[in-house]
């Protein structure tokens, strides 16, 4: 009979122990669905509050000291002051904020309140992209234009030739609404196009094209110039696209004097014509050497005019390949340059 009772005492305790647990976590569970929870935004305006709020406050503000309140700033909020946390990123991340000599926060709370500042501003460019003022129409240009026909077609144009130069805005020549697009400029486009096209499928010009390119009369013959090789002087190197695969003249001819003449050297020179860096040919323009010196002239206007006899080697040395080199279509560098001793 002791046995039987103490059993049932000991279960009618444990009974009653067990009870009072559940009601215990019931009554711990009803307390904590009545506390407020602690969002993320309030706990990083309590940050705010405690270590900026004190300067960066809306009286401070209009007093002019600090350029931007933060207590009138939404935590909950934030895209639509970005241009404001932006810089409050930009302080903290560069040590400037809060300043030297003020309470700072541990460097745990630091890196919690700036990765949580960097997301929300992450999340809100990603929900509402701002590309910035577009103008309706942006076309290319010449730069641009150049290195779409090489990426596309594999031709390096020089497209100075073909279209006129861009307008310009602050130092720059790629803005939208500086690069208009008149009837005019629509139709060297067009021209450009049609050109481009024929030297891209290898298309024969209608009929034989001479170009004629000049060296400027200030660049020097006397020296080494820029780019060129050693052991040279003056020259100059040309940067032609050949429209087709097909066999092409060259032709170099020496310079006149304000009166159509050829200069005369006394020492013979070396003239070389060269295509893509491969020497083609080698000329010699004869030196006059100890040539006598010419009779006073007869006639007005033939002062100082050498004699034919001088001259014709000259002339005759018109430095023209003799045979026509096949050149393939596509972008090709060849000049000519005198060979120093």
């Amino acid at each position: 009979m002791r046995v039987r009772l103490s059993i049932g005492l000991l279960l009618t305790a444990w009974g009653l122990f067990v009870q009072a647990g559940v009601e215990s976590a019931a009554e711990g569970g009803a307390q904590a669905a009545a506390r407020p929870a602690t969002s993320p935004a309030a706990a990083q305006r309590a940050v705010l509050d405690k270590y900026c709020v004190g300067c960066h406050s809306q009286q401070q503000k209009a007093r002019g000291v600090v350029p931007t309140a933060l207590d009138s700033l939404s935590v909950s909020d934030v895209s639509g002051h970005a241009k404001e946390w932006e810089a409050v990123v930009r302080k903290m991340r560069a040590g400037l904020m809060p300043p030297a000599g003020m309470p700072r926060p541990d460097p745990t709370t630091h890196e919690m309140f700036l990765g949580w500042l960097e997301g929300e501003l992450d999340r809100a460019a990603l929900a509402n992209p701002n590309p910035g003022r577009k103008e309706p129409l942006h076309r290319l240009n010449r730069t641009e234009y150049r290195n779409a026909v090489r990426d596309l077609l594999h031709l390096d144009i020089d497209v100075a030739a073909l279209l006129p130069a861009d307008d310009a805005s602050y130092g720059f020549d790629n803005i939208a609404g500086v690069l208009k697009l008149s009837p005019t400029l629509m139709e060297r486009y067009l021209v450009a196009a049609q050109k481009i096209s024929r030297i891209a499928v290898g298309t024969p010009p209608p009929f034989p094209a001479v170009d004629y390119f000049r060296v400027a009369d200030d660049l020097s013959q006397e020296d080494r110039l820029p780019r060129q090789s050693l052991g040279t002087r003056g020259g100059t190197t040309i940067h032609y696209t050949f429209p087709m695969d097909a066999q092409y003249a060259f032709r170099v001819e020496l310079s006149r004097d304000l009166n159509e003449q050829v200069p005369i050297y006394p020492e013979a020179h070396r003239l070389e014509i060269s295509i893509d860096g491969v020497q083609v040919q080698l000329f010699t323009l004869p030196g006059i050497g100890g040539a006598q010196p010419q009779a006073p002239a007869t006639e007005p206007g033939q002062e100082n005019e050498p004699p034919p006899e001088i001259v014709a080697p000259y002339i005759a040395a018109a430095m023209e390949l003799p045979a026509k080199p096949p050149m393939m279509l596509g972008l090709t560098a060849w000049g000519s340059i005198f060979k120093t001793r």
